[in-house]
């Protein structure tokens, strides 16, 4: 059975100031809970399976994933690395694309990124934003970054600037219409630092525009992989993005990767949304510490902290099928082909 988040309002609001019917300070505290809960350890069902393509040899994670714990590439395991991998004495130094070594090893680059992914060059492009619903036409993304003199981009002396969003054409998602219709930034960036958007119906597209670029298809107004690059595609509710990417060395665009990911902590808001926590035993003692914690009763709230983590213990230990046996963290054999 799964739990939502209207399950769990149900079997915890007795515990929310002693038995409270206010849907938002139940659901706050449930998400407080969750919150707190994630940041122990990897509980049950917050490690998942992923097929992750790369782009620029990087590999970006979507707002519902928190890192990569252990992946493989074209069938085979490799290690994932962290920040100081490239600046470790006697280590490899700056990994790039083109860095020799049959051994494809992924390098955490922090989760400071507003986009996905980035453009593939070093060049300037212009940025567009792009939705299917008519009633985010015309709301405004704020975009911060700097321009090809290394300077920060400025609106009236006030750091950067804003872009109307665009409606896909006919409301039919990647159908562009003609480029002298589309509305793009003012300037072009040569580092996109962060985005501020707002509350939006549908989703968002953001993409890098090179207007210089010559189409390729047969009608010049249909975009190609030259004119625009994809760098994100952001949830109605996400208003300051921000996500992990990965380096990945000896790749291309054309790879994916196979990752074992945890899960990443985001509140749930919708009756129907899944709760990351499903236990819903550990989730009322943790609202219970919660409830003691804001009372200052630190002992008890400690005591009920601690039942909650043990149920999910227990609840882990009983998921797994048997112990991993390590030998290396980066031997195994990898892919598992069906057998025939």
């Amino acid at each position: 059975m799964i739990y939502t988040l209207e399950d769990g309002i149900e079997a915890c609001k007795q515990w929310v100031d002693s038995g409270t019917n206010n849907t938002a300070k139940i659901t706050a505290r449930l998400n407080e809970a969750i919150q707190r809960l994630m940041t122990i350890a990897s509980w049950k069902l917050l490690v998942r399976q992923y097929r992750i393509f790369t782009c620029n040899n990087h590999i970006g994670l979507p707002r519902e994933i928190e890192k990569i714990v252990g992946f493989n590439i074209d069938g085979a395991p490799a290690s994932v690395f962290g920040r100081f991998h490239e600046c470790i004495e006697s280590g490899p130094g700056r990994l790039t694309g083109h860095y020799n070594s049959p051994e494809k090893h992924l390098v955490d680059m922090g989760n400071n990124f507003p986009t996905l992914h980035s453009w593939r060059n070093d060049r300037e492009y212009y940025i567009l934003a792009v939705s299917q619903e008519n009633d985010d036409f015309g709301q405004e993304i704020q975009l911060f970054g700097i321009d090809e003199r290394n300077d920060q981009i400025h609106t009236d002396g006030i750091p950067g600037l804003t872009i109307p969003i665009m409606r896909w054409k006919d409301g039919v998602l990647g159908s562009m219409g003609p480029r002298s219709q589309w509305q793009y930034s003012r300037i072009p960036f040569k580092r996109l630092d962060y985005v501020i958007k707002p509350v939006t119906k549908g989703h968002v597209t953001l993409m890098a525009y090179n207007p210089s670029a010559v189409a390729t298809a047969v009608d010049t107004t249909a975009p190609t992989d030259l004119m625009l690059q994809f760098l994100s595609r952001y949830h109605p509710d996400e208003t300051k993005p921000n996500y992990r990417r990965y380096k990945i060395q000896g790749a291309t665009c054309c790879n994916a990767i196979a990752a074992l990911c945890k899960m990443a902590y985001y509140p749930a808001k919708h009756m129907t949304d899944v709760l990351l926590i499903q236990s819903m035993p550990a989730l009322k003692n943790m609202i219970q510490a919660i409830t003691l914690s804001n009372n200052g009763e630190r002992k008890e709230a400690r005591e009920a902290e601690m039942d909650a983590i043990r149920i999910l213990q227990k609840e882990l230990s009983n998921n797994e099928v048997s112990p991993p046996m390590v030998v290396s963290s980066t031997f195994g054999l990898g892919d598992i082909e069906a057998l025939e």
